[in-house]
């Protein structure tokens, strides 16, 4: 329901000893394991204690005096992932790698040999002083790693240099355009077309996590613009999947913000997730998500002042201009306009919508339970989200939105139509299902 208002791939080379073959690469997240292309330590990559590690790049030090010590402007742009089936994939500012790792650890664990196998990767042309091709460039030349206060140091042969990395605990989003996620994204927001939004154009970033340990990532997917944005964050969605195989979307958290924090700490195999809610008057917290089997569901909260104990995701300053452009689908592809599921033959079939800036925009819905504000609950299902209503008396009810905690909610009830507010928006459904067959009825309802 709040979902709903609620660069380019660049060329790639394998970068091996003097060879450059063209192929074809996307830009991905330094934190995103790739198939199972196992290096050929992958064996002895699974049991060291690099396996599954995630690294920014602090800085480079050079034996040539010349050189001297060169560190990024901005570390969180070049990160590193090592991943436990051999493979590793990096973000070097503006450019992407992905390739293989091996490791013999020494007796002690702490230090030994290392070597990277042919990287492939994106070559735009980045700022000065060009970090991203000092790493593709050398890093065939890794010959051993050291781990001394928390840091991990990789070592060229021959003394050429030594590349310091430290852990990450922010992983930054992602600005690469993902056709498949686009296409998930209006799949999971059928409102979001072309006669609905008019310029009003939506844009987005996205981070990639492995939340259940199967080897393959999740992708969390923050959407921004008025649309799909309010007073306490935007909207937030997770998927499963990929590109290749297709997203299949897992939670749609209407009202977040930046960054997410996932926790070490795990139900039913997935990681728990903490994400901070705020606006509307309310105080800013911290809610934690346990996965249920089927989605995330939300648990207790805790105060903003506070934040949990976890990694990062989706981290950095982020602004408008810096997503990814969204385009709406075409109104063909919504044919009738957005719908929700038909109604059980003790519900009806409704017309519901909500206030946006002043615009308002209108589905079709479902009602079903008990009328609005009697005894017992209703459930109201929107094209693509679904709120459950416990009416507790007077002109109060808590409101449950997918995926959320119970929120206390004002309603009014006037001319069969039902009205409450929700953060900075009002939300509205025909209530009575006489007037809701009128309304249906009515051109452009």
């Amino acid at each position: 329901m709040r979902r709903a208002f609620a660069g380019g791939f660049a060329a790639a080379v394998v970068i091996a000893a003097g060879v450059a073959v063209d192929t074809e690469a996307r830009g991905r997240m330094a934190t995103t394991p790739q198939p199972a292309q196992r290096g050929s330590g992958s064996s002895q990559a699974s049991s060291a204690r690099l396996a599954n590690t995630n690294w920014r790049l602090v800085e480079f030090q050079s034996m040539d005096d010349a050189t001297g010590t060169v560190r990024p402007k901005d570390p969180s742009l070049f990160t590193m992932r090592l991943n436990a089936d051999g493979t590793v994939t990096m973000r070097l500012d503006c450019n992407r790698a992905t390739g293989t790792w091996s490791a013999q650890p020494g007796p002690d664990g702490s230090s030994g040999r290392f070597e990277f196998g042919p990287l492939a990767g994106t070559r735009a042309l980045c700022p000065p002083p060009r970090l991203d091709e000092r790493v593709t460039g050398q890093a065939q030349y890794v010959r051993s790693f050291l781990l001394k206060d928390g840091r991990l140091h990789l070592s060229l042969m021959a003394d050429g240099g030594i590349f310091v990395w430290a852990p990450q605990t922010e992983i930054p989003f992602e600005t690469v355009p993902d056709k498949g996620l686009e296409a998930a994204i209006l799949k999971a927001s059928p409102s979001y077309t072309r006669s609905v939004v008019g310029t009003d154009r939506a844009r987005y970033v996205y981070g990639r996590v492995d939340l259940n340990g199967d080897g393959r990532d999740e992708a969390f997917v923050y959407l921004l613009g008025s649309v799909f944005c309010g007073t306490g964050g935007c909207n937030l969605l997770l998927f499963t999947g990929d590109a290749k195989s297709g997203y299949t979307l897992v939670n749609d958290f209407p009202i977040s913000r930046l960054p997410v924090i996932v926790s070490a700490a795990t139900t039913a195999g997935w990681h728990d997730l903490f994400r901070e809610e705020s606006g509307g008057g309310a105080k800013a917290s911290y809610v934690r998500h346990v996965f249920d089997g089927k989605q995330y569901a939300a648990r207790e909260r805790t105060p903003a002042d506070k934040p949990p104990a976890g990694r990062r995701f989706l981290a950095g300053e982020l602004s408008f201009d810096k997503g990814i452009p969204l385009e709406p689908r075409g109104d063909n592809a919504a044919a009738a306009g957005p719908a929700a599921p038909a109604p059980s033959k003790a519900g009806f079939s409704t017309v519901c919508g909500v206030t946006v800036n002043g615009k308002e925009y209108r589905y079709r819905c479902t009602v079903e339970g008990a009328a609005a504000g009697t005894t017992g609950t209703t459930v109201l299902k929107f094209p693509d989200n679904t709120v459950t209503f416990a009416w507790l008396g007077g002109n109060k009810a808590t409101a449950t939105f997918a995926g959320m905690v119970p929120q206390p909610i004002t309603f009014s009830t006037a001319d069969g139509t039902t009205r409450f507010t929700f953060e900075d928006r009002v939300y509205f459904f025909v209530s009575d299902s006489a007037a809701a067959a009128a309304a249906r009825r009515t051109p452009g309802k």
